[in-house]
């Protein structure tokens, strides 16, 4: 049995208001969405799994695992009501029920701009894991009961984190990677197998049973290299071009972990993996303008998909066109990232390349600001 109930008209109006800007955001779809088992469908557990919800929202969006407590997130959590636009109560398996929110964007993002925390965009790479584990001396992917844990652990903490994670099939053509070249860490072999899954980065473990009963898990985090990618759209499993090699790299990391399980290996795993990326993407700090030359958007629908896909950037908050000519747009961005940040997220997500020209008008020649410019070549519809 599933109730939906829509939230006020009151924060309707608003909502629709605030949300414009960044209707298109979206590209983890799920990332507004929030489940939380309940035992009742009563007000008082409702209201307090809207507060667990937007705790595990707010998490998410800034990457953080522990979320400061500053006036605005502990008056936030006071009414959570406020920020989401529906809610419904699903009866599933074994008789457990669930409250799944959904969460208004604009207003999440607004929370953390007053609160001053981090704000990490819904442009997402997806992450393929594989895990070798060794017993002795030997050396093999988990068994079934154990892969079927591990999975769902992963996947369990990925969804509270906002990462798209996946586990390889284990068919057999990935059966063909042997588990020595996991161990060994054989990346041209590597990279091959995963090629069919087209993930952004790989997530590489190889984990080893101690005596005491423990495990001691080693993670390498690395790009796909010669295979196609996603550039954060097209998700495991669908090919996509090559990132360009004007696109910067992304992250690389390696850790390790003794956990008590394979479960609390996965949890760890993930928590990590969010740490490496929310470093490397969440924005923070003041805000600032940014001066951006843009190339390669020629018609008048080629122009309003640029400025369609900018304003539905988490991390720009405004944006004015300076001039318009018949090869190039001039603008400035008003963000939290620094130029450098802003120019790899624009062009990390395969909407951009950056372009270097000797040519390139300085900001201040075109506008007459002083603001740091970027100079951008549009990749999306022309």
């Amino acid at each position: 049995m599933t109730a939906v109930v829509t939230a006020p008209k009151r924060l309707l109006l608003c909502t629709v208001v605030l949300a414009a800007p960044f209707s298109e955001a979206a590209v983890v779809p799920w990332l507004y969405n929030v489940e939380v088992a309940v035992t009742s469908q009563a007000d008082a557990e409702r209201r307090r799994a809207g507060q667990a919800a937007l705790s595990t929202l707010l998490a998410r969006l800034t990457g953080l695992r522990e979320i400061p407590h500053t006036p605005d997130v502990r008056d936030a959590l006071q009414r959570p009501e406020d920020f989401y636009t529906s809610y419904r109560f699903e009866r599933r398996v074994l008789n457990e029920t669930v409250l799944t929110i959904r969460f208004e964007p604009a207003s999440a993002q607004s929370l953390l701009r007053r609160a001053g925390l981090p704000i990490w965009a819904a442009d997402r790479p997806t992450v393929l894991v594989w895990l070798v584990v060794q017993r002795g001396a030997e050396r093999e992917r988990l068994a079934d009961a154990q892969a079927t844990a591990f999975a769902a652990a992963l996947q369990a903490q990925a969804r509270a984190r906002g990462l798209e994670i996946f586990l390889a099939l284990d068919d057999l053509q990935d059966r063909e990677l042997e588990p020595a070249d996991l161990w060994g860490r054989f990346w041209e072999r590597i990279d091959a197998a995963s090629a069919r899954y087209a993930p952004d980065l790989l997530l590489v473990g190889r984990s080893r049973e101690e005596n005491d009963g423990t495990w001691h898990t080693m993670w390498n985090l690395r790009g796909v290299q010669d295979v196609p990618t996603p550039s954060f759209h097209g998700g495991i499993g669908s090919a996509a071009p090559r990132r360009s090699l004007n696109q910067p790299a992304l992250p690389t990391a390696a850790f390790q972990r003794r956990s008590p399980s394979v479960e609390l290996a996965a949890q760890t795993a993930v928590d990590n993996v969010a740490a490496v990326l929310a470093d490397r993407f969440a924005v923070r700090g003041g805000l600032k303008a940014i001066d951006v030359t843009v190339r390669g958007a020629q018609t008048v629908r080629g122009y309003a998909a640029l400025l369609a896909h900018l304003k539905s950037r988490e991390y720009i908050e405004r944006l004015e066109i300076d001039l318009v000519t018949p090869d190039a747009m001039r603008l400035r961005l008003h963000s939290r990232s620094s130029p450098d940040q802003l120019r790899e997220l624009l062009t990390i997500a395969g909407q951009f390349e950056a372009e270097q020209r000797a040519d390139a008008p300085s900001a201040s020649r075109v506008t007459g600001r002083q603001a740091p410019v970027l100079t951008l070549l549009w990749q999306g519809r022309k």
